[in-house]
């Protein structure tokens, strides 16, 4: 019986605090970035990342964030959302960053790939492509309670030479919770549905 009333006031206790943490961040600021990229010309197009891309967004929206959206972005587009989306997160709140297009891990640094990008060899990437290190960076910089960068890329490499078969670990971030569809060096499934296997699971799960 002992053990019992201990285990009743945990599970009380827990009930608890969960309650009076939602009531603390109901309302508090909620922004997300979603990039999907899929027509692209110059490397393979993509089936599902623009799919993938609107039915986060969608997603997002029914549980409060305001979102900005890019579908098929440039390099100077992406650069553009991305700067809006992280000043928007100088007001504190959470943070939410999700990518779904092709990306490359060039000497351990991940890259996405807008649809303008032209790159033949490896020199070209730091110039053509976003850094995802650069994203994290300007969120870090924003200092608000929380962010989350989702990064559904890597479904096969678009390189012939001058990167891996998949994105590298970040090890840098600090405060900050970082997916990755699939594990470090491995390439991401694109799906046989409408999402790819790592979205259809994550929208399911939101």
């Amino acid at each position: 019986m002992r053990l019992l009333m201990i285990m009743l006031f945990i599970v009380n206790l827990f009930a608890t605090n969960r309650a009076l943490y939602i009531k603390k961040y109901k309302n508090e600021n909620k922004v997300a970035l979603v990039i999907g990229n899929c027509n692209y010309s110059s490397f393979a197009k993509l089936k599902n990342s623009c799919n993938d891309a609107n039915d986060i967004r969608d997603n997002l929206q029914n549980l409060g964030f305001r979102v900005y959206f890019l579908q098929n972005g440039s390099k100077k587009e992406m650069k553009q959302k991305i700067k809006t989306f992280t000043n928007a997160l100088k007001n504190g709140g959470v943070g939410m960053f999700y990518y779904a297009g092709h990306g490359i891990e060039v000497d351990n640094k991940n890259y996405l790939i807008p649809l303008n990008a032209d790159i033949s060899e490896k020199p070209d990437v730091e110039d053509e492509a976003v850094s995802v290190n650069w994203i994290i960076d300007r969120m870090e910089y924003a200092n608000n309670r929380l962010n989350i960068v989702v990064l559904d890329a890597c479904r096969n490499n678009p390189f012939g030479r001058g990167g891996g078969g998949g994105l590298a670990p970040i090890n840098d971030a600090k405060g900050m919770y970082i997916a990755f569809a699939t594990a470090p060096g491995k390439t991401a499934s694109d799906g046989s549905g409408r999402n790819g296997l790592f979205t259809k699971y994550l929208i399911k799960n939101l």
